[in-house]
């Protein structure tokens, strides 16, 4: 984390220049943003006149509006009570007129529509010289759009940071006991520097012998975790309907694979695939390596519960098979009824 924070202070937020900066911090779903925000937040706001913190800026504006999210604002910087903002537009007009002076640090965590920006933080020229706009979003398209300063994406922990995480969270100390090493590396084989997993499966495994242990690891190989798939599926969620059917596809069966191979094949299926796999990657649900495609182990879970889902006891009413048990079974079946009939 501290390597994080010093490179984002000393390359991307430079905070004492004078200028308005508005700085991108985006990753896949689970992977830190929002904690690494928290801290440059944590670290920096003494250097500005008011500071504010928008958090779950996508379930928040989905629930209450923008005006709410403008309001919140509003109300952090002046220290008063603003409501009763008329709408959106009345909204934004005054934060540029209220705050075009102020040199202020706003946050604005969990980004996923543009407007969202337009609202809250449409321009430079909205807030006072030396203000830092730091926003955080799965999306790297949006930063984009709304012409940030910079971006930086967030990339898992490494093996040392990952286990230090995994520690502190199912044991409250750092190094873990030496009887459960095994079983830590096996949990981080699994989360792959994911620090969500790594949260949320330390926190289950807290004071749990080392039986229950391997009993949780073998389980999380046929199910994944319930909590982690569903702050996952958020970002599945938010795809178009052609864009979730390329995920599923390269979940199940392209991972890996050559990326113009595979763009030939979903043309086929008039999916669009060139706009799709771009909008895939730029909300961090891919990557492209050496012209593959590859996603994170726990994306493609994802992936696979989704495709589980249509019929969790009856692999032959999938819309994919990938698992040679499954298409083994489903084979074996089709020819007892074939011969039934």
């Amino acid at each position: 984390m501290d390597s994080r924070i010093h490179d984002l202070l000393s390359n991307y937020i430079y905070p004492k220049l004078a200028g308005v900066r508005f700085i991108g911090i985006h990753g896949m779903r689970g992977i830190g943003k929002t904690t690494l925000a928290r801290a440059i937040h944590d670290q920096i706001c003494q250097d500005f006149d008011r500071t504010c913190f928008l958090s779950n800026v996508r379930e928040m504006s989905k629930n209450n509006g923008l005006v709410s999210l403008q309001e919140k604002l509003l109300s952090r910087i002046l220290m008063a009570k603003i409501e009763n903002i008329d709408d959106e537009y009345t909204g934004a007009a005054m934060i540029e007129r209220r705050l075009c002076r102020r040199k202020v640090l706003v946050m604005i965590d969990d980004v996923d529509q543009l407007t969202q920006l337009e609202k809250v933080a449409g321009s430079r020229n909205w807030f006072g010289l030396g203000s830092r706009i730091i926003i955080t979003t799965t999306d790297v398209q949006l930063l984009k759009a709304h012409d940030v300063d910079a971006t930086y994406k967030v990339n898992g922990l490494n093996c040392d940071e990952a286990l230090q995480l995994l520690s502190l969270k199912a044991f409250k100390k750092y190094p873990p006991p030496e009887d459960y090493f095994h079983l830590c590396n096996l949990i981080l084989g699994y989360a792959q520097g994911l620090p969500l997993a790594l949260m949320v499966l330390g926190s289950f495994l807290f004071g749990r012998s080392a039986d229950e242990w391997a009993s949780a690891i073998d389980r999380l190989k046929n199910t994944p975790h319930k909590h982690i798939i569903e702050l996952l599926r958020i970002s599945f969620d938010g795809l178009d309907e052609k864009d979730q059917e390329i995920f599923l596809h390269i979940a199940c069966f392209y991972k890996g694979k050559d990326k113009d191979r595979v763009t030939q094949i979903l043309d086929y299926c008039q999916l669009n695939p060139v706009i799709g796999l771009s909008v895939l990657a730029d909300r961090s649900l891919i990557t492209i390596s050496n012209n593959e495609l590859w996603m994170h182990d726990l994306l493609q879970e994802l992936g696979w519960e989704i495709v589980r889902e249509q019929s969790p006891k009856e692999p032959g009413k999938h819309s994919r098979l990938w698992s040679h048990e499954d298409i083994n079974n489903v084979l074996k079946k089709n020819k007892i009824q074939s011969k039934a009939w």
